[in-house]
């Protein structure tokens, strides 16, 4: 995964939340933890755009989040 600097660029727009409740399904409101054991999901983030699957820009609006690329929602589904 790389951060964009531009929202055009992202496949995914996200919105960091406060509340892990707020954090649910596929939809581009993430939750942070410092605890493994609370994690859904284990991120990696990269410097290189070769390495990426996925290009998130973060938001500072909850109505901006969700996905700009479809054809990407899979790399995010519980089942992976």
């Amino acid at each position: 995964m790389i951060k964009t600097k531009w929202k055009s660029e992202a496949d995914l727009i996200v919105y960091v939340t406060k509340w892990k409740s707020e954090a649910v399904k596929n939809k581009g409101i993430w939750f942070f933890t410092d605890w493994k054991s609370e994690a859904d999901r284990k991120i990696f983030f990269t410097e290189w755009k070769s390495e990426a699957d996925l290009k998130v820009y973060f938001t500072t609006y909850k109505s901006e989040a969700g996905w700009q690329s479809r054809s990407k929602i899979y790399l995010m589904e519980k089942e992976r």
